[in-house]
């Protein structure tokens, strides 16, 4: 299944159980066309890209928030349903129950369409002067610089793979793909040793290898020229591996915290919903005579 179809999936079928929290009447007289309606803006958000569907959710989640509320009250309206709706405890445990699963659904959804991101990382040992203190950030700089990223993008073909992963496809010159190299990649020193580990991140768990592979090779390939430093000759140790696991999102915490932030939401407006029902008994209470 494409992912753009499973996210309309996900996200669908998410509103369909969203809209179960409406008073039965409601859902009997208009929740076929809030869905369809909902399916409709979806299908046209997902064509402007993902930022237009995630303000598509936090205003759906908005707006089940501010209506849900209001149409269980009109669905209680009469004599006994007004005598039920307006005590406190009843009112402001619906009130807190709804705004919760709220909250937790949006982070559920938005956390489902967040990609998924692996790193792969290679370790290069390389002969440094100890007496150099400025050598580590040279290298450091060196891995990232144009002379070792220009070579490795045409080594991998990136601006032709990188152009066909576009929407619409467009040509990727050079500079803009080591540009976007740029933004994968991060090197840094093994700590007290003469050792560096380059680490690229990519949603693709073998490209992000593979692109961390064929920069230390460009790395290697240049220090060790025969009219290089011969202090800076440089040996690949560790080659990388694809990632097992995406290291983002982190769903457990993302709905761990959805869920500490959903019973902190619902509680607060539950708190309030009492209090404000309670001040509203105490002026509807007749007064004795004086």
């Amino acid at each position: 299944m494409n992912p753009r179809d499973l996210n309309s999936h996900v996200l669908a079928r998410g509103y369909r159980r969203l809209l179960e929290l409406y008073p039965r009447t409601y859902r009997e007289g208009f929740g076929g066309p809030m869905e369809q309606l909902f399916r409709d803006q979806l299908r046209d958000a997902q064509r402007r890209g993902r930022r237009a569907v995630v303000r598509l959710a936090a205003r759906t989640a908005l707006d089940l928030a501010r209506t849900c509320p209001l149409e269980h009250w009109r669905a209680g309206v009469g004599p006994a349903g007004v005598a039920a709706w307006t005590q406190p405890g009843r009112l402001a445990l619906t009130m807190g129950v709804i705004a919760a699963s709220v909250v937790l659904t949006a982070v559920v959804v938005v956390t489902r369409m967040l990609p998924e991101t692996y790193m792969s990382s290679t370790r290069v040992h390389v002969g440094l002067r100890a007496t150099d203190p400025f050598v580590t950030q040279t290298e450091v700089a060196f891995i990232g610089s144009e002379a070792v990223l220009g070579p490795a993008v045409e080594a991998l073909g990136l601006t032709r793979l990188w152009a066909e992963d576009r929407v619409p496809a467009a040509i990727l010159s050079r500079p803009e793909a080591i540009e976007f190299l740029k933004r994968k990649l991060q090197v840094r020193q093994c700590r007290e040793t003469s050792m560096f580990e380059i680490r690229v991140y990519d949603r693709d768990r073998l490209q992000a290898a593979n692109i961390a592979n064929g920069v230390a090779e460009e790395y290697r390939r240049l220090r060790n020229q025969p009219d290089g430093e011969a202090n800076r000759s440089v040996m690949i140790t560790d080659l990388a591996e694809p990632g097992l696991k995406p290291i983002a999102p982190n769903r457990p915490l993302n709905y761990f915290v959805g869920t500490v932030a959903a019973g902190g939401t619902g509680g607060l407006l539950a708190g309030v919903g009492w209090i404000d029902g309670r001040r509203l008994q105490a002026r509807r209470k007749p007064q004795p005579p004086d």
